[in-house]
């Protein structure tokens, strides 16, 4: 990003390392057996930091890189809509002033704001975000669960 425009997508540049990671993240997601664990697992054994700077890679930092479509090489505004939370988080939870909820609008809905290059084709993208939405409720079913019975 150019530091004098930080909203501006003409001052978006692609940073060859981090594409390639980018690109090294949705090929082997699309295999069988991989798992945003496995990735996580792979990238620190490789050395590679998280865009944070840190060794240690976060699965939910996973799932943000590969749900982030500007990889495709579009750039849209008015993705997500905030809305009140529908449950408590726990009952440890302070209720306190509830904070929003980001809900993902219809890709229809979306803005186009700028094109960028490409580092995956949309056909890729959209294998791996149908393998992210099946996996979903199998974590949501085993997590349940635990709960039932931890």
């Amino acid at each position: 990003m150019n530091p004098d425009r930080p909203r501006d997508p003409a001052g978006v540049r692609v940073e060859p390392a981090e594409a390639v990671v980018v690109q090294a993240l949705f090929a082997p997601y699309l295999e069988e057996r991989a798992r945003l664990f496995g990735l996580a697992k792979h990238l620190q054994t490789l050395g590679l930091t998280s865009p944070c700077g840190k060794w240690r890679w976060n699965p939910a930092t996973i799932r943000g890189i590969l749900t982030n479509p500007a990889y495709t090489g579009q750039v849209h505004a008015d993705r997500t809509r905030s809305r009140a939370p529908r449950l408590r988080r726990s009952a440890t939870h302070p209720i306190g002033k509830p904070s929003t909820t980001a809900t993902v609008l219809p890709r229809e809905l979306w803005v186009p704001l700028a094109t960028l290059p490409a580092l995956v084709r949309q056909e890729q993208f959209d294998r791996v975000q149908a393998k992210l939405a099946l996996n979903q409720p199998w974590l949501f079913m085993c997590f349940g669960q635990l709960r039932k019975h931890g």
